[in-house]
């Protein structure tokens, strides 16, 4: 039975016990919603009832429908209309995350036809559409970061009295990362402007001290909701981070030097279940690493924030859609400097400005993979780059083990990982990391993956050191201009092409390759370099073999992406 959501645990009870509007109910069931999770069923009916309301619950435990569904059943239930002035605001920490979520409101409003109601993502403001007080009615639901509402009210086309005098709902969701991203000026700046009749309500997966002060600013007597993991009801909690219990944890230790080759044996020779998210600390290293795949016959495609938002908000679409089942995440903390390959460093720009002056990169600081975004059927995280932080880990792991399915992550760890691994395996026993204690293998939660050896990796260096030499810094700088060359493309010239032509997007793949040259031979792995009693058989989910589909040859070739852009680009001129 599907739960509201991504869940992790019912609430029991059904939608329509939770005094939910009928059409809400059955937009449940469209989605195949049969109960609520636990937070929905614990913090619903609390804000039906006009409380503001403080939520901390797991990751991928329905917190997004646990807040967008009361606030449809308020605008529903008093008959709200389009006007002069917004309805609903949603606060997120990145562009990203402001997607998803539009999406998943404009899919309630559908199914309930709620027609008079539109819900908005502004992720992008500029002077042209400030230039007057329309953004004022630009639709009822508005989705989008702090940074972006306070660019708003500081050109001053409208006053703040003027854009909130209607406003009924204002939620911050991943209200701890909104602290950790820098935004809490942000929110104090437009926190002034909020009614006093407006209703507010906080989710967060992690509940720290400086969450406080967000809640001085925009609640009034919330009532705290904490909805524990099963791992935290049995005792092994992370600290004061949630954790699914549905999750498996692995390191493989390595050298630095075969970092590429560990990950490459874990891909091509099928030792893990796709899909799989590989996260790496910089933005050059993910296409170092996408080459050194490339050159194995391995596709995947990278997110990274240098990328256009339109073509990022596509690349995890298709990459949920199963278009490609490899993708390469960069994971930047927000306001640290780190090292990239090229020595260089990646720097984040408030402004959301690219480019680079004195050997450092401006990033989107709106930018964010790590938290909030809901990656779908991802069986497998790997820590190409371990984490910074603790939690940055679990928010990591948090994007596999999901709506109840089993998920692993396996983290590559070098000898400068060791303080950090300690650390990392004290808070998931349940302790603050304050007070490392060594432990064995065996009283570890990070268990040895025992199915990469060091055998395997052995039978792939001979050919791995040709592909190492290719895998320059040059051709990682050459990749990452082309790269976003073409994606700048996609994001811009052939948007209008795309919405009179849907299908055509799909040959247009993010995971093209970006080598000039893959030789042939490296693509296929003979037997006798493999280990078969390590090997995972390809099999569905009974355990059964899957059989190859049979090719028809009769089948009418498609348009190539070379004769699709030629006919967008025309079409576009």
């Amino acid at each position: 039975m599907k739960e509201g959501g991504e869940g992790q645990g019912s609430g029991g009870g059904a939608f329509v016990d939770l005094g939910l509007d009928p059409r809400l109910v059955k937009a449940g069931e469209k989605k195949g919603w049969k109960r609520p999770t636990s937070v929905q069923a614990e913090s619903i009916p609390h804000v039906l009832k006009g409380k503001d309301v403080v939520v901390q619950a797991p990751t991928g435990s329905g917190k997004t429908a646990s807040y967008v569904m009361p606030m449809i059943d308020g605008l529903l239930s008093k008959n709200a209309k389009g006007g002069e002035g917004w309805l609903a605001l949603i606060m997120v920490p990145t562009r990203e995350l402001s997607e998803q979520v539009r999406e998943e409101t404009e899919t309630f409003l559908s199914f309930c036809g709620a027609q008079n109601l539109e819900v908005t993502s502004i992720t992008s403001v500029s002077p042209e559409n400030m230039s007057d007080a329309r953004i004022a009615t630009v639709g009822d639901i508005i989705v989008s970061t702090p940074g972006q509402i306070r660019l708003i009210l500081k050109h001053k086309a409208i006053s703040g009295e003027d854009l909130f005098s209607r406003l009924r709902f204002l939620v911050l969701d991943e209200a701890d990362l909104l602290l950790s991203y820098g935004y809490e000026k942000d929110v104090e700046f437009f926190s002034v402007h909020i009614p006093q009749s407006c209703q507010c309500s906080m989710f967060c997966a992690t509940m720290t001290d400086d969450m406080e002060k967000l809640n001085k600013l925009v609640c009034t007597n919330p009532l705290v909701i904490q909805v524990a993991s099963g791992t935290q009801a049995q005792g092994k909690g992370a600290g004061n981070s949630s954790l699914p219990d549905s999750i498996d944890h692995y390191k493989s230790v390595c050298t630095r030097a075969d970092k590429l080759l560990s990950l490459t044996c874990l891909l091509k020779l099928g030792l893990v279940q796709k899909k799989v998210l590989i996260f790496v600390n910089t933005i050059d290293t993910g296409y170092r690493v996408r080459l050194f795949l490339e050159h194995f016959g391995i596709k995947s495609a990278v997110l990274n924030a240098e990328l256009p938002l339109n073509s990022r908000h596509n690349i995890i679409k298709h990459f949920n859609k199963g278009n490609f089942d490899f993708l390469i995440a960069t994971d930047i903390d927000k306001g640290n400097t780190l090292p990239s390959f090229d020595g260089a460093s990646e720097e984040v720009d408030k402004s959301g400005a690219k480019g680079k002056r004195q050997g450092r990169t401006k990033i989107d600081a709106d930018f964010g993979v790590v938290r909030g975004i809901d990656f779908q059927g991802v069986r497998t995280v790997v820590n190409f780059d371990m984490s910074k932080t603790v939690e940055g880990y679990i928010h990591r792991v948090g994007r596999t083990g999901r709506a109840g399915n089993k998920g692993i992550c396996i983290s590559l760890v070098t000898e400068g990982d060791t303080d950090f691994l300690a650390k990392l395996n004290s808070v998931l026993r349940g302790g603050t990391g304050e007070e490392v204690q060594l432990v064995s293998d065996e009283e570890a939660v990070l268990q040895n993956f025992e199915a990469l050896t060091p055998s395997l990796v052995d039978s792939l260096r001979y050919r791995g050191q040709d592909v190492y030499r290719a895998v320059s810094r040059a051709a990682v700088q050459e990749a990452r201009a082309k790269e976003l060359r073409m994606e700048i493309l996609n994001s811009s010239k052939l948007k209008s092409h795309f919405k009179a032509n849907p299908d055509d997007e799909i040959v247009l793949k993010h995971d093209a390759t970006l080598s000039a040259s893959v030789p042939s031979h490296l693509k296929h792995i003979p037997k006798y370099l493999k280990e078969p009693s390590n090997l995972l058989r390809k099999k569905n989910l009974r355990g059964r073999a899957i059989k190859k589909a049979k090719h028809n040859k009769n089948k009418k070739k498609g348009k190539s992406a070379t004769d699709i852009l030629k006919e967008a680009v025309s079409s576009a001129d």
